[in-house]
């Protein structure tokens, strides 16, 4: 997405909404829930852990000049959204319940 080039060469701005939509179809739908939510009046994803659904999260989406980072519901920085994958991957990992390097052991 982020990519994408308009005529001229320049990249395209991408809007929270789009970066959280590309986010949220990198997101392994056989390990977690993802639905689109509004958090604290931003436009976000909700990502549930299907294996224990303590293990829940709001991506939120804000723009950053021609980007959009996603951040975690607490405001720690996940990724931009010129990497999607990456953004996926460390979101699947700390909601994995079999992988977090958070959850209790």
């Amino acid at each position: 997405m982020s990519t994408a080039m308009r005529d001229r060469g320049q990249p395209m701005r991408i809007t929270p909404e789009e970066a959280l939509k590309g986010l949220g179809e990198l997101i392994d739908k056989d390990r977690f829930s993802v639905c689109p939510v509004e958090y604290r009046r931003r436009p976000a994803i909700r990502v549930t852990s299907l294996n224990s659904c303590s293990m829940t999260d709001a991506i939120v989406a804000e723009p950053r000049g021609e980007l959009v980072v996603f951040r975690w519901s607490w405001g720690d920085p996940i990724a931009m959204s010129s990497d999607l994958h990456r953004a996926a991957d460390i979101v699947m990992r700390v909601l994995d319940i079999a992988e977090s390097p958070i959850a209790p052991r």
